[in-house]
């Protein structure tokens, strides 16, 4: 049997340089069609083919899609996915109609698989470069039909990783072939919960794609990140958090206490002693403003040191991460 999953996705500029970040993105996407392999468990394994789509096919999926690609954007591309498979489960307590076979179920199973593990290439995308993604809402197909949307994706790195004025620690930019190699062949994070403090840092950067302007949430999974990668035990993880992070990214040049004031700041928003205001409030002050840019900026830092330590890691090609103090 063969299964064909197709996805379009538009891209959008995240910059309003020449030499877009976003641009960078899709081309190395389009330079590793029929590179790139996504793992589908007992299915095996699915290569992904990559094309830039052009202005003709574009207005052609326009009339048949009418709410679709509607706004402005930088690229759209097709991803495609062929796979030939046998029914590998058989669901007879599957509770599912009669008149649905085992291979109809086998299909179904196998395209949910597919859809997790694309979303997830195309998130790890941001470990190799940060900041670039930038997308619309998309559609799939399955086996040549409208399946359902993909859902636009875009995260707070975009405009912070690249800020030329940002302080320590400075992100870098990795190949997306070796990222997802990393994770293929270091991680089990596709097929199981994490069982490790690189895998708990890695999924905790995920969750920066699902509300990406939300920056209570994307502090509070930056700052789980940082401590599982960098924090052992419960005693004097701010501490922890400052040796070793400059241990393993070097020391800031500058604004030397910005970890100290980083696990400050975090303490008071977890343990309940930092004044907040009322969610979906306007307050008649002007408090909400300094309130605001400062968890901003505490969520740029946070976003910066979570995402230049687990580039780090995957440059160093680490299998464990783990530290040792001695006592001189």
């Amino acid at each position: 049997m063969r299964l064909n999953f197709e996805a379009y996705i538009p891209f959008s500029k995240v910059d309003e340089e020449p030499d877009s970040y976003t641009t960078a993105l899709t081309n190395e996407l389009i330079e590793l069609s029929d590179k790139i392999k996504i793992p589908l468990d007992d299915f095996g394994f699915a290569t992904v083919k990559v094309h830039k789509i052009g202005q003709d096919k574009i207005e052609k999926l326009k009339k048949v899609y009418p709410t679709y690609f509607k706004h402005e954007f930088l690229d759209l591309l097709h991803f495609e996915i062929e796979i030939d498979f046998d029914s590998i489960f058989e669901f007879s307590d599957s509770g599912m109609p009669s008149e649905i076979s085992q291979n109809d179920l086998n299909r179904a199973l196998l395209t949910s698989i597919i859809e997790s593990r694309f979303t997830n290439f195309i998130i790890f995308t941001q470990l190799a470069l940060p900041g670039s993604l930038n997308t619309e809402k998309g559609l799939i197909l399955k086996d040549g039909k409208y399946y359902h949307d993909f859902k636009g994706l875009s995260s707070s790195l975009v405009g912070i990783a690249y800020d030329k004025n940002s302080t320590w620690p400075h992100t870098r930019r990795l190949s997306i072939f070796k990222v997802w190699e990393y994770i293929i062949d270091k991680t089990k994070i596709l097929t199981d919960k994490s069982n490790t403090n690189i895998e708990n840092g890695l999924n905790a950067f995920t969750y920066l794609f699902d509300y990406s302007t939300n920056t209570m949430h994307n502090l509070f999974w930056a700052m789980s990140g940082i401590e599982a990668l960098y924090a052992h035990g419960d005693l004097g993880i701010g501490y922890q958090i400052d040796k070793k992070a400059k241990l393993f990214l070097g020391e800031p040049n500058e604004f030397k206490k910005v970890l100290t004031k980083l696990y400050h700041f975090r303490s008071k928003f977890i343990h309940g002693s930092m004044s907040i205001p009322i969610n979906n409030g306007w307050l008649s002050n002007d408090d909400q403003d300094q309130y605001d840019n400062e968890f901003y900026e505490m969520e740029c830092t946070a976003n910066r040191l979570l995402t230049a330590t687990l580039q780090k890691i995957i440059d160093k090609d680490l299998k464990t991460f783990e530290f040792e103090f001695k006592l001189k």
